[in-house]
């Protein structure tokens, strides 16, 4: 059986879908019980968060254990606790400020593809406009 009504469309004339629940959304009773068991705890809400303290505790243990190990400096200050990861951390946010220019200047401009016509030709508005 097929639904013959017109498809729904919003103020600007698009399509509005039904909505329709995901079928793969986690904890869907569809989800493979293997699949659930390895990845079941990326759908937790604290994920994110656990996550976040894991890697901050994994720095600061390595940061603490940089001044237990020793090592043969070339220059004063980089014998320092925690120098080597200052400067990675420095070093990243080099690279993130630089890729904000060169966004920009790689990036299209909006109006590359010029001025089209984004309303379907079958909207009301298309069709009392034309008659």
């Amino acid at each position: 059986m097929s639904d013959d009504s017109a498809p729904e469309r919003d103020a600007a004339g698009r399509f509005v879908k039904p909505h329709t629940p995901d079928p793969d959304t986690p904890g869907n009773d569809s989800t493979h019980p293997a699949a659930q068991a390895i990845f079941g705890w990326v759908s937790h809400p604290r994920t994110p968060a656990l996550l976040l303290a894991a890697v901050i505790a994994l720095t600061l243990i390595l940061v603490m254990m940089d001044g237990l190990v020793a090592g043969p400096g070339e220059v004063g200050f980089d014998t320092l606790t925690g120098f080597h990861a200052l400067v990675g951390f420095a070093t990243i946010l080099a690279v993130a400020f630089a890729a904000w220019p060169l966004g920009a200047l790689l990036r299209r401009s909006p109006d590359y593809y010029g001025d089209t016509d984004t309303v379907p030709g079958d909207t009301a508005e298309h069709v009392e406009g034309g008659q």
